[in-house]
């Protein structure tokens, strides 16, 4: 009589069960995606909020259910790729959660933002592995387009705009004078601001290009060429919007094209363009192939290995948001004695009557207003005091930029950086200059953290970070010192300089009295 061994060997079924099934792949990708969202839904809900406030961003809204397609318009392909976890990827969900507490602790909404994004991109790595997530490449990097970004660049396009207009006026035989981004010709005077600059142009051509290109066309060469007319075709259609615009008032006695007009023309405008960017790119389309879907074998891995990769990319990302959390609930608590600062090398303080613009700051915890006289010339100084500071009263916001502050009737010039003597100490310093009907106002403005001077909002932000995680007081200031002149503004600068190099070390010992008080 003889003993057979026997050998148990898993069915089918009993196989796929305690394996990754492809059919989980498209499914498993967008978890991903939603589990992070969720572990940091303090950000991603300030994100949401952004896309609110803003027409800019409107676009935002579509970036998810858009992704959610583009994968799954590429389930065939998924399915039949091995998901293997990569490990390694984990690190990258570490690093991008530390952008997020980062950017949370210092009030840096655009870091935290990408942090997010970025946390989510690569926990599907770390998930399903580095071979299935070249496949949708293009769908994650996608996902960036969710981040409200791009003010950066509204300077810049403000600058390129008035330059291409002025230029085109006065080509067309229009006079025309120009100061900074405003001009005047003899119908009138025309300025460029922000929602002249182009950038809702440019966010949404960009959003659509993106889309399309990827839909459309398979050669990587035709997908760039397309991505990157998204982005010169709307920029170089603002300015001949500007320009078409002006022209149209001008001609017409202002009575076309400003108003309700100026906006519905620019859209409009706009809008034929981008028909035709669109129609010429449909010229070189390539999707009317239909592709192989052939699927081919699937090595399936043991779902424990995806499982793990899911709990460890948790795990990061919970850690980082409870760190986040306990350093985010760190207060100074003490109420705020502002000292005033005292005069010195003849400067002495007098009646502070307005002059027709002061700072409008986003809710300082305390503000002080003084000025200052020495030998017939007058210089303001204004101070707005931060501690304890959250998204509605922080000393780097966007509404406290000194351009932004110059309303009317005033109208921004310039804006630029200058180093000065603030004291015995050179520092750079933002020089801003408003007119009105024959006045100058020149503005002088820096950050005072903890005894540093800075124009940096992104330095700023990282010192206001570190005082957050090493539990410090984050009592800080926006600080400005101003004169109005009636001619060019040089005395009122001659003035400002004496002003800086006698006052600077006065400005600084009232701001440390009142931060540690």
């Amino acid at each position: 009589m003889s003993v057979v061994r026997a050998e148990w060997r898993p069915d089918a079924g009993t196989a796929q069960s305690a394996a990754m099934n492809p059919r989980w792949v498209v499914p498993a990708i967008l978890l991903c995606v939603v589990v992070q969202l969720a572990i940091f839904a303090p950000t991603f809900a300030e994100m949401v909020a952004t896309w609110r406030r803003s027409e800019t961003y409107a676009h935002c809204f579509f970036v998810l259910p858009a992704f959610a397609y583009l994968v799954w318009r590429q389930r065939d392909e998924l399915q039949g790729c091995p998901a293997r976890p990569a490990p390694l990827a984990l690190l990258g969900v570490f690093a991008c959660g530390f952008v997020v507490a980062l950017g949370s602790l210092a009030a840096a909404l655009t870091p935290s933002f990408f942090g997010l994004i970025g946390a989510s991109v690569f926990t599907v790595i770390a998930v399903l592995g580095w071979r299935l997530a070249r496949i949708i490449w293009v769908p994650l990097l996608f996902l960036f387009f969710a981040v409200p970004f791009g003010e950066v660049f509204v300077p810049y396009l403000i600058e390129w705009t008035a330059g291409f207009t002025v230029a085109a006026v006065a080509a067309s035989g229009v006079p025309v004078f120009r100061e900074g981004s405003n001009f005047i010709i003899p119908s009138g005077s025309w300025s460029v601001v922000d929602a002249c600059s182009g950038i809702r142009y440019v966010m949404a051509s960009m959003f659509a290009g993106w889309l399309y290109a990827w839909l459309t066309y398979r050669s990587s060469t035709r997908r760039l060429a397309f991505m990157l007319a998204s982005i010169a075709v709307p920029i170089v259609a603002n300015w001949l919007r500007a320009y078409v615009i002006v022209m149209l008032a001008h001609l017409s006695g202002n009575k076309i094209a400003t108003g309700v007009d100026h906006f519905i023309y620019g859209w409009l405008f706009f809008g034929i363009v981008i028909g035709l960017m669109f129609w010429a790119g449909s010229f070189f389309r390539e999707d009317t192939e239909v592709p192989d879907r052939a699927r081919p074998a699937v090595a399936l891995q043991p779902i424990r290995h995806a499982l793990l990769a899911a709990i460890a990319a948790v795990a990061l990302a919970a850690l980082w948001q409870i760190a986040t959390v306990r350093l985010a609930a760190y207060k100074d608590g003490r109420p705020i004695v502002v000292q005033p600062v005292q005069p010195a090398n003849g400067w002495r303080l007098v009646a502070n009557d307005s002059i027709g613009w002061t700072p409008q700051l986003r809710a300082p915890a305390a503000t002080l207003v003084q000025r200052f006289e020495k030998q017939g010339q007058q210089i303001t100084v204004h101070v707005g005091v931060y501690r304890d500071q959250s998204q509605d009263s922080e000393l780097v916001n966007s509404l406290n930029d000194v351009s932004y502050l110059i309303k009317s009737p005033w109208f921004l010039v310039s804006d630029k950086v200058q180093l000065i003597n603030l004291g015995q100490a050179q520092t750079n310093i933002n020089d801003a200059v408003g007119r009105r009907q024959g006045e100058v106002l020149v503005i002088w403005q820096w950050y005072w953290i903890g005894g540093k001077v800075t124009t940096s909002d992104a330095l700023a932000k990282a010192h206001l970070a570190v005082d957050r995680i090493l539990r410090r007081s984050d009592t800080s200031a926006w600080v400005a010192v101003y004169g109005v002149d009636k001619e060019d503004g040089a005395v009122v600068r001659a003035s400002l300089r004496e002003f800086a190099a006698d006052m600077g070390p006065s400005i600084d010992a009232a701001l440390r009295g009142t931060a540690e008080r």
